[in-house]
């Protein structure tokens, strides 16, 4: 099973419109971006799987995360993907353990990794939900935003106050993407319940 991603062409054009110049670690994503973006998805492509530290037995040594079904055939763009979708679910697993169901809650993306369109889409179809996201806003004004919110019950984020900062139009989850998200989300628990208990059998 595949799905194509809406950002596509986006992500094409922002790839071959970054400045010329030395290599940057923001031409070098941006390129990742829209490589991976074009990737023909499927529920057995690989998997980034986390390892809690949490978790881990006195003496033990650091435990880096798991690349799981990668192949000969699998190059930058795939870990690339894998990667930034691992953000994703991770989001998704904490909010479930939360209590909280991801397509009823409100979102907004912030900070630098928010420029990312190929990203955000991989939330909104891993999640179910759409985000906004304000360019000129980043982590510093959205922890700001929060401690107003919760200590001043200062409404932020109805009317025009955060709004005036300048939104983007949201990010949607995408159908095709949300099905096939949500097939490699059932294995990515799977692969990380099980990576947690053969590292912690007792």
């Amino acid at each position: 099973m595949t799905s194509g991603n809406p950002v596509t062409t986006t992500q094409r054009q922002a790839a071959r419109g970054i400045r010329s110049g030395p290599t940057s670690t923001e031409t070098a994503i941006v390129r990742l971006d829209a490589e991976a973006a074009e990737l023909p998805v499927s529920i057995d492509s690989p998997f980034v799987v986390p390892y809690f530290l949490a978790h881990a037995r006195p003496g033990q040594p650091a435990r880096l995360p798991a690349i799981v079904g990668l192949d000969a055939s699998h190059g930058r763009a795939e870990l690339h993907r894998a990667l930034l979708e691992f953000y994703a679910f991770s989001i998704r697993a904490g909010l479930e353990v939360g209590g909280f169901e991801p397509a009823a809650q409100r979102f907004v993306a912030t900070g630098g990794g928010a420029r990312s369109a190929f990203w955000r889409q991989l939330v909104s179809d891993t999640l179910g939900t759409a985000q906004t996201w304000h360019p000129a806003a980043d982590a510093a004004l959205g922890d700001a935003v929060l401690a107003a919110c919760a200590t001043q019950s200062v409404p932020v984020f109805d009317g025009a106050q955060w709004g005036a900062i300048g939104a983007a139009a949201p990010t949607m989850p995408f159908a095709g993407g949300q099905q096939i998200q949500s097939k490699r989300y059932e294995r990515w628990l799977r692969l990380r319940d099980g990576l947690l208990k053969a590292l912690n059998p007792g």
